[in-house]
């Protein structure tokens, strides 16, 4: 999950469709279906980190338990349902059937579920099917070339680095309004900020700079994360410290941005010195009692002083032989969980 300072972690959840998402956190936000101002249209999508694919679904609800999911939504013929596998469609009149077919297994904080009349967008030059979604008040802001490009530079990088293709058949991001975390690395499913990363205005390198790093950081998660995926919330920082360094390195050494490093340590490694110095400073690794105060870790120590030190790691051991352990790990640890020994 990509993750700005100060950020509230909500959800959002449409009490008339299917009773997706959770109740309040911290009392910041109530329940909603996203009913768009400009043109009345109704959208919803689920966000489940860390727990709470549970009120959609029974469940064991808990990273180190992974199930493979098949899932049948019917929805307004008008509508499209995005879940973390491709679906087949057949109408019925006013209602159409989408069948997903049983996906990889994964943990059920990374299941997805979205649906409304989003305006699609398709990469017909990407080897992986490659989708993104809108709504339709904002598609006329959507830079598909760009996002598709840099899409297209991440999995070439990724793939050639990890030594593990890209595994789950498709890969869609979607933008959707008031969503309290920056993204979220749904299998196959991304869900992302639109107030954040679609401009309706020309926007500055640097914001162009920071979508295409979110992008790259929500797609390594699909191999720290999703594909291997830490055993308890305390090791949070197999995740997103990994993805945070990652996405960087990606940033650098995959497309033409060489200055990525620069912005890494005016963003996020102020970040850490920020919040290392504060009374709730914590250890890279720390302990988590419950799943509720998974929330306390989603912060500047986890995020950016965890890719500062696999930063300090990589030149130390050396770039390739980095590389040649990271790629070890994912492997021996695909479609299981694990943890820092």
């Amino acid at each position: 999950m990509t993750r700005t300072a100060g950020a509230p972690i909500g959800c959002q959840r449409p009490s008339r469709f299917w009773g997706l998402g959770c109740p309040k956190i911290y009392h910041e936000a109530e329940d909603t279906l996203v009913v768009d101002p400009v043109d009345n249209r109704e959208y919803f999508f689920s966000h489940f980190e860390p727990f709470w694919a549970n009120r959609l679904f029974p469940c064991f609800d808990q990273p180190d338990l992974k199930a493979s999911f098949s899932v049948t939504v019917e929805a307004p013929d008008d509508w499209q349902i995005i879940s973390n596998t491709l679906a087949t469609k057949t109408g019925n009149g006013d209602l159409s059937r989408h069948e997903f077919a049983r996906s990889r297994r994964f943990s059920t904080y990374l299941f997805a579920l979205v649906g409304g009349p989003f305006a699609v967008f398709e990469d017909r030059r990407a080897r992986i099917p490659s989708r993104l979604f809108s709504t339709q008040s904002m598609s006329a802001y959507v830079d598909a070339e760009n996002i598709f490009e840099v899409t297209r530079q991440g999995f070439d990088f990724y793939g050639k680095y990890f030594g593990i293709p890209y595994p789950f058949g498709k890969y869609d991001q979607i933008f959707v309004p008031h969503f309290n975390a920056g993204a979220m690395e749904n299998v196959a499913a991304v869900v992302i900020k639109e107030d954040a990363y679609l401009y309706r205005e020309t926007p500055l390198p640097s914001r162009m700079q920071k979508r295409a790093n979110t992008i790259l950081h929500e797609m390594a998660h699909m191999w720290f994360g999703d594909i291997v995926t830490m055993r308890w919330w305390n090791d949070l920082w197999l995740n997103e410290s990994f993805a945070t360094f990652m996405s960087y390195l990606a940033q650098v050494e995959g497309t033409p941005d060489k200055h990525a490093w620069q912005q890494f340590s005016s963003s996020m490694k102020n970040w850490a010195y920020w919040q290392d110095q504060l009374p709730t400073t914590h250890p890279i690794e720390t302990r988590v009692e419950d799943t509720l105060s998974t929330f306390d870790n989603f912060d500047g120590i986890t995020y950016g002083k965890g890719a500062s030190v696999l930063k300090q790691l990589a030149f130390y051991v050396g770039s390739e032989a980095f590389r040649k352990g990271v790629s070890s790990y994912l492997k021996k640890h695909a479609w299981k969980v694990t943890t820092h020994p």
